[in-house]
């Protein structure tokens, strides 16, 4: 993980700096001053930069968690797994499986209060997760359509910004 953050965090220095640059070839190119749209795509793009980075260690925390998540279902079904083994290995063969099951069901060990109820929060865990994920999606699309549209209301603008690119 620590990897990932020095990676992102270079990438969003790097991509902060190209907007410092813009900013300051605008600024040069109209005499001294920013329009208001200059400004607006100037802080659109910085907001944008910051989000992309801060999604970008979401999503590595996210999915290192999903993975979490999923290793504890796999050690649930290994419990229940062994828990079966051992009481068969208790019963010495005197029990059949119903009624090892059945025994297991009296202490409150069934597959279902093992496995399949922390399965089920597990799984709305995952969900959440996942909803975060997808809302942060939904920002940075919502700021890439913002810098869109200015860029489509304001030719010029989006002429320099071209120009600057090359």
């Amino acid at each position: 993980m620590k990897e990932t953050y020095q990676h992102v965090q270079r990438d969003v220095k790097k991509r902060l700096s190209s907007v410092d640059d813009l900013r300051a070839n605008l600024v040069s190119a109209n005499g001294g001053s920013l329009s208001s749209n200059q400004k607006k795509l100037l802080e659109s793009q910085t907001a944008l930069t910051l989000i992309q980075g801060l999604n970008q260690l979401l999503d590595a925390e996210i999915d290192l968690m999903l993975k979490e998540y999923d290793n504890a279902i796999g050690d649930l079904n290994i419990l229940w797994s062994d828990t079966r083994v051992q009481a068969d290995d208790l019963s010495q063969g005197k029990l059949s499986e119903g009624e090892i099951l059945s025994a297991l069901s009296d202490g409150n060990a069934t597959e279902q209060s093992i496995v399949r109820h922390n399965e089920e929060i597990i799984n709305a865990k995952k969900d959440k997760l996942k909803d975060v994920g997808k809302k942060y999606d939904e920002l940075i699309n919502k700021i890439q359509k913002a810098i869109d549209e200015i860029l489509q209301n304001d030719q010029v603008l989006a002429q320099q910004i071209r120009m600057f690119s090359t």
